[in-house]
């Protein structure tokens, strides 16, 4: 197994297609999840990268990480890049967002992209001739 973390974020977004085929994500509930997975049987150091977009002006939404901590970020039209080096514990967990202004409303966000990085597994690929 290449990936040792395998995010999934339909559990919170609902995927929509332009008429020129582009693919966006868009919150769909209160608390929008990215579930992370893996099958390790120890934790995996993990950096977690998300891009997000205001869906209407501008809008005030929390991130909550899967170590309890939350950070709040203002969002216009522009998108914004965030990353964080996570310890992944074993199964799944989640990385939650929500208005910070409304709690109870589904947060204005369309997710631009998002990654999952283990930097010992990609540090290990770099070193491996034609594998990337």
């Amino acid at each position: 197994m290449l990936d040792p973390v395998v995010l999934d974020e339909t559990v919170g977004f609902s995927r929509t297609w332009s008429d020129d085929g582009e693919q966006t994500s868009v919150a769909r509930k209160p608390d929008a999840v990215i579930r992370l997975l893996t099958s390790r049987e120890a934790a995996v150091e993990t950096r977690i990268t998300l891009e997000l977009v205001a869906t209407e002006g501008r809008a005030r939404v929390e991130i909550v990480l899967p170590d309890g901590r939350a950070e709040t970020v203002m969002l216009g039209d522009e998108p914004v890049t965030m990353s964080w080096l996570l310890l992944v514990e074993p199964g799944t967990s989640q990385l939650v967002i929500r208005s910070a202004d409304d709690p109870g409303r589904v947060p204005p966000v369309a997710l631009g992209s998002l990654s999952a990085v283990t930097p010992t597994v990609s540090a290990f690929l770099d070193t491996v001739p034609g594998i990337r």
